[in-house]
């Protein structure tokens, strides 16, 4: 069998299996075996051939991780701790600058700092962060600004 055969049923193989498994793992080595069998129409050298396969393979590989895959996941959905960011939460112990207190997102209740700030209990604030297990939480401006023209 001609290598340039065993390349594309190779190629056909890894591209079936994106389909299937849609991870772009099998897509970059699936367009690697394409190329290689070109290749191998015109270079009949064995190990030129798996040296571009490697090659091509690795700069497929990353090109598609870089620059392929984050076209597909932009609308991801922000689940867990990732989605209290921006949400507003209400204080439930006093926070300053110097000691931090709790506030209930959700209805749980998360650590709490403040860089610039303190809170008095029932104040809504705006999560911005987070450090670890804690959030950093900023005053939430409902009222126009004293500088802004009236």
């Amino acid at each position: 069998m001609d290598s340039w055969l065993i390349y594309t049923l190779f190629a056909l193989l890894c591209l079936l299996l994106e389909l299937f498994f849609p991870v772009f793992y099998f897509f970059p080595i699936g367009l690697s075996f394409a190329l290689t069998a070109l290749f191998s129409l015109v270079f009949k050298d064995p190990v030129a051939q798996l040296v571009f396969l490697s090659f091509v393979t690795l700069g497929f590989f990353f090109w598609c991780q870089k620059y392929l895959r984050p076209m597909f996941n932009k609308n991801k959905i922000k689940t867990n701790s990732a989605s209290l960011i921006g949400k507003e939460a209400k204080v439930m112990t006093a926070i300053s600058p110097q000691s931090p207190g709790y506030v209930k997102v959700y209805g749980d209740e998360w650590k709490a700092y403040s860089k610039e700030q303190s809170f008095q209990v029932g104040t809504i604030v705006k999560v911005i962060t987070l450090t670890g297990n804690s959030v950093v939480i900023e005053a939430i401006s409902h009222e126009p600004q004293e500088n802004s023209p009236k």
